[in-house]
């Protein structure tokens, strides 16, 4: 990031200037631009200086496209059955002396 931009971020992050495109409504090609460079890898400060749009509007539309999920959303996860990582285990879900892979059980040396 050169100085330029670190300037027109803090600028616009403080209200001092609004991006060109602030309060418009979003279109279907900036809507695929937004997922192409963010899927791509790039930032959404680079995203929103791209697009000429604030930070808070690309989160938003990140969200909106559940590209990205709130930070206060859980995810639903399906619970694992714990089970021995011994390779030659006899007792493999029962077994609760293991928890890292080796090569002997560590139950039958008990």
């Amino acid at each position: 990031m050169n100085e330029n931009e670190a300037e027109l971020f803090k600028a616009i992050r403080t209200g001092s200037i609004l991006p060109e495109r602030s309060r418009e409504y979003w279109d279907q090609n900036e809507r695929e631009e937004v997922t192409t460079l963010y899927g791509s890898g790039m930032g959404i400060s680079r995203i929103a200086l791209h697009l000429q749009r604030s930070e808070m509007a690309i989160i938003q539309q990140l969200l909106t496209m559940e590209l990205l999920t709130s930070p206060r959303t859980t995810r639903n996860r399906i619970a694992k059955v714990p089970q021995c990582l011994c390779q030659k285990c006899e007792f493999k879900k029962e077994c609760t002396h293991q928890t890292v892979p080796q090569e002997d059980c560590y139950v039958r040396t008990l």
